[in-house]
């Protein structure tokens, strides 16, 4: 029966429903209960994790271009939830990239702005 239920839940896909009941009956010692329960929280993480992913392509389609912090930011969190992808991860890069080079350009010409004076005899 409670089997039955689980099945019924992750069929709906409605997966929290499959975990709830599975949970209830988890110091149940019973190997198909456990694989359900584990295929079940599976699958719900999946589902949320695509949510988020597609809420931080949301974000990054109303983030400006030229904000690289913020666009890489956004970068970062999608290589978290999706590491093998190759397009999040090689932005995050360029964008990284970016960002370090201007810090460098910025730190190199205070340095030289302040240790530049030209001294004449």
């Amino acid at each position: 029966m409670i089997l039955q239920r689980m099945d019924s839940a992750f069929q709906a896909r409605n997966y929290s429903l499959a975990v709830s009941i599975g949970e209830k009956y988890a110091t149940v010692a019973d190997s198909q209960l456990t694989q359900r329960l584990s295929d079940a929280r599976a699958e719900q993480k999946r589902v949320t994790d695509r949510a988020k992913e597609q809420e931080l392509l949301a974000q990054l389609q109303r983030t400006p271009a030229n904000d690289l912090a913020a666009n890489r930011d956004l970068y970062q969190q999608l290589v978290a939830l999706n590491p093998t992808n190759a397009t999040y991860k090689a932005k995050y890069e360029d964008l990284d990239n970016r960002i370090n080079q201007r810090h460098s350009r910025v730190h190199l010409m205070g340095h030289t702005a302040r240790s530049g004076t030209i001294c004449s005899r």
